[in-house]
């Protein structure tokens, strides 16, 4: 075994689960925990909502979700589904892309709050 393959293999620094998804005809999809920059441009723009007016606050916050979202559903062999085409996944964001966003920062202990739950500690 190589293990400097083994480690900077595809995905090795994240974790993943395998969820099924019924509401897109029962397929299933793999959903990795958020990458550090990926996390830090969602939790900048949530830092940075104050700026703006609630209804492009809205827009703002599901834009960012969505695009987290993107970094994390992956194909079967860990591909990014969304990595460049995060704008008709904006559109159309909804709650099953939440639920399954939410599972994905559960891999990593990172939850829909951040800000407010570290303001709690």
């Amino acid at each position: 075994m190589n293990l400097k393959k083994l480690i900077t293999a595809k995905n090795a620094g994240f974790r993943t689960k395998t969820v099924t998804v019924p509401e897109w005809g029962g397929i299933s999809v793999v959903l990795r925990e958020p990458s550090v920059g990926a996390w830090s441009a969602w939790a900048e723009t949530l830092r940075s909502l104050d700026v703006f007016e609630a209804e492009d606050k809205s827009l703002q916050r599901v834009a960012a979700e969505a695009k987290l979202f993107a970094s994390t559903l992956c194909d079967d062999k860990g591909n990014l589904i969304f990595e460049d085409e995060v704008d008709d996944l904006i559109t159309n964001y909804g709650p099953v892309h939440s639920r399954l966003l939410n599972q994905a920062l559960e891999l990593s202990g990172i939850g829909q709050t951040p800000i407010e739950d570290a303001k709690k500690k």
